[in-house]
């Protein structure tokens, strides 16, 4: 008997990903009409607030009135406030923050306005969602966008934010100065400090958000940290920041118990990550840092320091981590890398499966090539493209443990000459069949032009011509892994991964 192919039993196996989470993630926020109130920068806090035509002024007040079943309407125009929930809803009637402008071109932005690290600050708090609102312009070290954390004794679930976003959010009003260690600011961070599962981050979604120009130092765009249970990144676009995209870390002592103080069960889809550059550090778009069973699939990362980065820079690991159907395209160290890399903690990369993602001309800058390994153990690289910007085009380092990694079905190929084709483990392979026959590695892949529809700088389409030799070469690869997060078998273009035997790279068209 023929073994089901590998989407058709994932999608069996993720089984603990409830759809009514997802359904509810893409769907509009629902609006309940028991109770509304309306709030204009032009509003006065004496009003009812009842009406749109007799608004409050500051947020404040119509969020310290809100309870379940309501809706705040909040007019265009610049907030110079902070704010803090103060009230959760409930699962059937969660309370709902909506920006209404009646202006598209002036939007509902919340700006700096008090002494609080934070802008928005969403604390043990459960059942809110907003929609529509910007955060921006904070400047000073340790600056927040928005926050949203878990106390040890707390807990945060269903918070949700639709088409809001963050922008100038900065350690300093100087972008390229070089900050130290402690020099920090967080457009978007969620803090998981609980310290039991029903004291986790549970349930946070984040939809259509831009995050942009923030001014990160040594921190993220998007940081999920600690103890958090069940979230969603999903067609965000997150860009022009000065270091990580998207990251989703753990085993940093945010939760005092160690076997959950890890981003998990996540998924990372449908983003859109470009120009995510640290001049200081090793700046991904989408950053996996000790988090475990996340998918990460159909994003597009360009011109980012990593394209994509799995890895665990504490003690532990990070885990069960599958990408799927993702481009990732001219970024400057290397488009991905996997692995931890200090020798002097036990952190590596463990049971990682890579499929159908298209690499195109990464390692431009930092010689890392199209994927960098290093500590990582029993992870599957298989019908991927990896199309060179250099002439390296995988890079392993010598380094432990490292072990039981296989790669097969996949299409190396590089028109710039000179140099290793491939590294691994303290050897340069210089030829394709070097490579094959010096590892036993790849040996139903392809080094040919993988003929690909237009590679012009400029007018990139990473498609496969019609002739194509890729087409319907892909493995059904042997089933080794369970995910508990939900894995779509669509790629960019909606076409489904289930054929029996699927294109080779991201597109399946």
């Amino acid at each position: 008997m023929r073994p089901l192919h590998l989407l058709a039993i994932c999608s069996l196996l993720f089984l603990s990903c409830k759809k009514k989470k997802i359904e509810e993630e893409i769907a509009p926020p629902i609006q309940y009409d028991v109770t509304h109130y309306y709030v204009s920068p032009a509003g006065n806090d004496a009003n009812d607030g009842k009406s749109a035509d007799k608004p409050f002024k500051t947020i404040q007040k119509a969020a310290d009135l809100a309870q379940p079943r309501c809706t705040v309407h909040l007019a265009g125009g610049e907030y110079k406030q902070q704010l803090e929930m103060k009230t959760s809803g409930t699962d059937a009637y969660p309370i709902v923050f909506i920006a209404e402008p009646s202006d598209p071109s002036m939007p509902a932005v919340l700006t700096q306005g008090g002494e609080n690290d934070a802008v928005l600050t969403i604390i043990d708090k459960r059942n809110i969602r907003i929609q529509g609102l910007h955060v921006a312009n904070l400047t000073r070290n340790n600056a927040q966008g928005i926050l949203i954390k878990a106390t040890p004794d707390g807990g945060v679930s269903n918070i949700q934010l639709r088409e809001v976003n963050v922008y100038n959010i900065a350690w300093t009003a100087q972008p390229a100065k070089t900050p130290g260690e402690n020099d920090n600011a967080q457009p978007i961070i969620v803090y998981g400090e609980g310290k039991a599962q029903q004291n986790a981050v549970s349930g946070v979604y984040f939809y259509k958000c831009k995050v942009y120009n923030n001014v990160t130092g040594y921190s993220e765009a998007i940081s999920l940290d600690g103890n958090i249970d069940n979230f969603s990144v999903t067609s965000c676009e997150v860009y022009n920041n000065t270091n990580i995209g998207i990251a989703a870390i753990g085993n940093y002592g945010v939760s005092a118990t160690a076997a959950l103080d890890q981003a998990r069960n996540g998924r990372i889809s449908d983003n859109y990550c470009h120009d995510n550059i640290a001049s200081y550090a090793t700046s991904a778009g989408i950053y996996v840092d000790g988090g475990s069973k996340i998918s990460i699939f159909r994003n597009r990362c360009k011109n980012n320091g990593y394209g994509i980065e799995v890895g665990c820079e504490e003690n532990g690991s990070a885990s069960d981590i599958y990408l799927l159907g993702n481009v990732i395209e001219g970024n400057q160290e290397a488009g991905m890398a996997l692995g931890g890399y200090d020798a002097g903690t036990s952190g590596q990369v463990k049971k990682c499966l890579v499929v159908n993602n298209t690499f195109f001309r990464n390692g431009i800058a930092g010689g890392g090539g199209e994927l960098a390994i290093t500590k990582a153990s029993d992870c599957k690289i298989m019908n991927n493209i990896f199309y060179g910007g250099t002439s390296l085009l995988l890079y392993g380092e010598a380094i432990s443990p490292q072990q039981n990694n296989t790669f097969d079905y996949n299409s190396w190929f590089t028109t710039v000459a000179g140099g290793p084709l491939f590294t691994w483990a303290g050897k340069n392979y210089n030829t394709f069949d070097a490579w094959q026959n010096g590892t036993k590695q790849d040996l139903s892949s392809m080094n040919f032009d993988p003929k690909l529809v237009n590679v012009q700088n400029g007018n990139v389409d990473l498609h496969l011509q019609a002739g194509s030799g890729l087409r319907k070469k892909g493995n059904e690869p042997i089933i080794w892994l369970t995910f508990p997060t939900d894995v779509a078998e669509k790629d960019l273009d909606g076409e489904s991964f289930g054929a029996e035997f699927p294109n080779i790279g991201a597109y399946q068209k």
